[in-house]
């Protein structure tokens, strides 16, 4: 779902990125579409948010994302992209 939204609103560029971190990984989705305001940023991976009403959906995926990567003890964080749309990082923490 992170992906397929990343390249359903990106322009033309999508980046995505992999390092290992203290404790952990993290994963960074990044597109260069419209992005959010701070006030969608805060709501969008609440269930039932959809940012663009045209667009078809049920305001489903981000929360269950959130939901299966807090299953395994990670976590999701939405903000601006430097390349102008949103960025998606999933930090899990390192098992075993």
């Amino acid at each position: 779902n992170l992906l397929d939204n990343a390249c359903k609103w990106a322009r033309q560029r999508v980046e995505i990125s992999a390092e290992m971190t203290d404790g952990g990984f993290r994963l960074t989705l990044e597109d260069d579409g419209p992005g959010c305001d701070a006030a969608a940023l805060n709501r969008i991976s609440q269930r039932g948010t959809r940012l663009d009403e045209k667009n078809p959906g049920h305001g489903l995926g981000l929360a269950i994302a959130e939901d299966i990567v807090s299953q395994y003890a990670g976590e999701l964080h939405f903000s601006s992209s430097p390349l102008g749309g949103l960025a998606v990082a999933v930090r899990l923490p390192q098992q075993g």
